[in-house]
């Protein structure tokens, strides 16, 4: 569904205003960033199938466990892993690739460059998608005994987007806290000139008017992460757009989900390409 926006595509379909603006909206503006809905549809329809029809969880090591998993993996078949080695140049002759890494030259038979779209870009030469979509996540921790029956559901903020959507994580997955505590995670689409107290005061609030029983003065901020590119847009015929794994000239690969769509899944099959690729 390339050709179509979300909004547009539920609208087709019958979908009412109400659910599109109650659920569809802060939902969907949490998973592609994009309240608006502008974003083509086969990005929803492809989340909302895995979300329907799969199993829902979370690492109890974070999502950092499942690079974890693939780098032991990879030294379990005889790779090394050398990291904090900033890469500046990769060039190929066609015959081998030459790598320069924290002030060493490198030779190799092929290189996969598993970057940002940026970065990628700057190494490669290959056109990257162009733009960024931003967001600012609160980690937040709260007293468990003040129990919001909240169960595992991600309540969604319908009126607007300050913030978009608030997450029980700790109850989805219970490793994440410590005993005693409920970590909840806040997120706020595109990037914000408020401080971070300010932003943790805007989340007390709404906490405040979804469950007014409760107070909030407890709710201790953890961290706040500001991400400046956490996605690329993705409007209708973004696809067409995107560079092939193996753009780049000579023995050079691209690993990334700029080659694919805005997700781990893409992450993933991309890598999966790229391994392929210089099997």
């Amino acid at each position: 569904r390339d050709e179509q926006d979300i909004e547009s595509y539920l609208a087709a379909r019958g979908f009412s205003r109400k659910y599109i603006e109650r659920f569809v909206a802060p939902f969907y503006g949490g998973i592609t960033l994009d309240r608006s809905l502008s974003t083509a549809a086969n990005v929803f329809e492809y989340t909302y199938k895995a979300l329907s029809e799969g199993a829902i969880g979370l690492p109890a090591e974070g999502i950092g466990a499942i690079s974890a998993q693939l780098a032991d993996r990879a030294r379990a078949a005889g790779a090394t892993i050398e990291a904090e080695r900033g890469v500046t140049a990769v060039d190929s002759d066609g015959d081998e690739v030459t790598v320069e890494a924290g002030g060493e030259t490198l030779t190799a038979d092929a290189a996969v460059v598993a970057t940002d779209p940026q970065t990628a870009e700057a190494l490669t030469g290959v056109s990257t998608p162009d733009g960024a979509k931003s967001c600012v996540t609160q980690h937040f921790a709260f007293p468990e005994r003040r129990d919001l029956r909240t169960g595992r559901r991600i309540v969604l903020n319908s009126a607007d987007d300050r913030p978009n959507p608030v997450s029980p994580t700790s109850d989805a997955q219970p490793a994440y806290a410590p005993d005693g505590q409920q970590l909840f995670v806040a997120n706020f689409v595109g990037e914000q000139a408020q401080s971070d107290a300010e932003l943790a005061a805007e989340v007390r609030e709404a906490m405040a008017d979804w469950f007014p029983e409760t107070t909030f003065d407890e709710l201790e901020l953890l961290h706040t992460d500001r991400v400046e590119f956490a996605q690329f847009p993705q409007p209708p015929g973004y696809r067409a757009d995107l560079p092939a794994p193996t753009a780049p000239d000579g023995n050079v690969v691209l690993a990334g989900d700029y080659t694919r769509w805005c997700s781990i899944q893409g992450s993933m099959a991309s890598g999966k390409i790229a391994a392929d690729a210089v099997a």
